[in-house]
């Protein structure tokens, strides 16, 4: 069966999906980009590895995009830790992920994944050459696992995840995806019944590990690096009762901004600080335009000096959110009126109470957050003024539900240790 859809793969799937890629690439500048930045991969993959010299040791992560860079990094730094003769490279197949990457201590080389032919593949490894490939979450391609396991390069999949209702599982593809799963050496996903579904694509239950999620190590890491650093101009925030409304759409703010009119009118002592989820002209513009409607009057961060002169501040820059929730009383966390609740994790290890949408069973420790009385569900602005009102005026309750929320992130801790001490023969061996 693996060779009907290696062959099937190869010859059929994979052609039809780099045609649509580079169909798309006219229409996706994103897509176009990432086409682009792959000239001279190889070029650079052989400057990297000729600095190197033949002596030093390689372990490979591959990361779809900065989601998994995040996941990855608790885990690359346990490496550094335990064995710093080991250069770690790290892998991106989108440009958000490999644009958006910053120079750290625990990676030695970036570099895209080259598309998923054989050539590609196995030009990639051969030049490389690490002792190790470690996939983070769910970005199998099936010509590249095929390459390293004919290299003799063991793969490790971390914090895999498999929902029950993944179309990973559904007849078809649960064979397809089986007959190149086999070539994976360890899965580790990121819980118990996770583990129990992968045995219907890679029915291995000794080589099936449940670990946890390492995206929990990442957040309390960062957690802890921004207690003891103040963001330029916000110190002003420190101690005072601050909503902060992090990654937040326009379908979010169509609640946010009501609630906000009568929240600010009722409590003189409620500041406020916007981040949009991306803060494009157009995601800005709509803000601006809501606010003057409601006659709200505003900061911009890229504006601001050393005092703050409104009670609502818009962080109109990229790079400060996870950092912003130090300075939060209460939070809401956008996506949940589009395609799904954004991190929560972030906001909750500072021990906050935590607002999001309808739109949140995408994510485990919201589900679970909301079930221990630490997150809450809104559908309309109704609920956003009620819900904060209740906070502010019963500190208690809202130091009680910010506990709650905290315990979901700290209970959960420890992913990077265990998948190490798991794996740690592989680099003994190295």
């Amino acid at each position: 069966m693996q060779r009907f859809w290696f062959f099937t793969y190869r010859c059929i799937i994979f052609p039809f999906i780099y045609f649509s890629v580079i169909v798309l690439s006219r229409f996706n500048s994103k897509i176009r980009k990432g086409l682009k930045d792959r000239r001279g991969l190889f070029d650079k993959l052989e400057r990297f590895r000729k600095n190197l010299g033949g002596s030093e040791k390689i372990v490979l992560f591959h990361c779809v995009s900065m989601g998994e860079l995040q996941q990855a990094k608790p885990l690359a730094k346990k490496i550094k830790e335990r064995f710093p003769e080991i250069k770690i490279a790290v892998s991106f197949l989108s440009p958000s992920g490999y644009d958006n990457f910053k120079e750290s201590s625990e990676f030695d080389f970036k570099i895209y994944l080259p598309t998923d032919r054989f050539k590609n593949a196995e030009k990639f490894f051969s030049i490389l050459k690490p002792s190790l490939w470690i996939i983070v979450k769910h970005d199998i391609w099936p010509i590249h696992l095929k390459a390293c396991y004919k290299n003799k390069i063991p793969i490790v999949l971390v914090d895999a995840n498999l929902p029950r209702k993944s179309k990973r599982i559904l007849p078809v593809a649960k064979s397809f995806f089986k007959s190149f799963y086999k070539d994976i050496d360890i899965i580790m996903p990121v819980s118990e019944n996770d583990a129990e579904r992968f045995l219907m694509v890679y029915p291995y239950k000794d080589r099936i590990i449940p670990t946890g999620d390492t995206r929990y190590d990442q957040v309390f890491y960062n957690s802890q690096i921004a207690k003891d650093k103040d963001i330029p101009h916000l110190s002003f925030y420190n101690g005072k009762r601050v909503f902060v409304s992090g990654s937040v759409w326009k379908e979010d703010l169509q609640h946010i901004l009501p609630a906000l009119s009568k929240l600010l009118g009722e409590y003189e002592n409620l500041y406020v600080i916007i981040v949009p989820h991306e803060p494009s002209f157009e995601q800005l513009d709509y803000l601006y335009r809501e606010l003057d409607k409601l006659k709200l009057n505003y900061n911009k961060y890229t504006e601001l000096k050393d005092t703050q002169s409104e009670r609502i501040l818009i962080i109109d820059r990229i790079g400060f959110l996870a950092g912003i929730h130090k300075y939060s009383y209460i939070t809401y966390v956008g996506g949940s009126f589009t395609t799904g609740v954004h991190n929560v994790m972030e906001p909750a290890i500072f021990n906050n109470p935590v607002l999001f949408g309808p739109k949140h069973n995408n994510s485990f420790e919201a589900i679970e957050m909301v079930k221990r009385g630490g997150a809450f569900p809104i559908d309309n602005e109704n609920d956003i003024y009620c819900l904060v009102s209740s906070f502010l005026k019963d500190p208690q309750k809202r130091e009680k539900s910010g506990s709650e929320a905290a315990s979901v992130v700290v209970e959960n801790l420890g992913a990077a240790d265990r998948i190490i001490n798991y794996i740690e023969d592989y680099f003994r061996n190295i």
